[in-house]
């Protein structure tokens, strides 16, 4: 099975997303059409995920999880989940620059070898202009990919998406773009 202690997709996106959650908490949710939108109006934005995801705030207020039906299966405890960190930044950045930081950082604190970039392209999300990268690497001899949305807005990086193992990637891509494209900054 796995030889690390990394047995949920909740302790892997706080690896992956380790930044700091200004504000974190959710303030309000509706269901409409098996979709549950989530609002947080500290920090601005609403983002839409399947009607039987949860929303939870990540230690410290780290991150911003939020995660399919619980299932305790192999790596994973829940199906599917997707993070948002948000962080102050302490001057104003590109999403280019903004990257570079945070994938130091990933690298750094989770010892990733193997490192690749797939795929590395700026995108319009609801007349915001994200970096999208998805890239691979090994982590404790476990194969991941992520998928990242990176926004810098006002001095603040918003950075989304998913990290799971590479061999269920494919599962997963078209749910987190399609979760991506429901983020919206008021």
């Amino acid at each position: 099975m796995m030889s690390m202690n990394l047995k949920s997709t909740a302790v892997l996106c706080a690896l992956f997303f380790k930044g700091i959650a200004v504000n974190a908490q959710i303030d309000s949710s509706i269901t409409v059409e098996n979709k549950r939108t989530f609002f947080n109006t500290n920090l601005n934005y609403e983002i839409t995920v399947p009607s039987n995801w949860i929303c939870t705030v990540g230690k410290a207020n780290e991150y911003i999880l939020y995660s399919g039906p619980r299932i305790d299966s192999g790596y994973f405890r829940n199906d599917g989940s997707f993070a948002i960190t948000v962080e102050q930044l302490s001057r104003a950045m590109t999403n280019e620059e903004a990257m570079d930081m945070s994938l130091k950082n990933i690298k750094s604190i989770t010892s990733m070898t193997n490192f690749k970039m797939l795929e590395h392209k700026n995108i319009l999300i609801n007349e915001n202009s994200f970096l999208y990268i998805n890239y691979q690497g090994t982590v404790s001899g476990i194969v991941f990919s992520s998928m990242q949305f990176y926004l810098v807005k006002n001095e603040k990086l918003f950075t989304l998406g998913g990290t799971i193992p590479s061999e269920t990637f494919g599962k997963y891509k078209e749910l987190y773009y399609t979760i991506a494209a429901s983020f919206k900054l008021k």
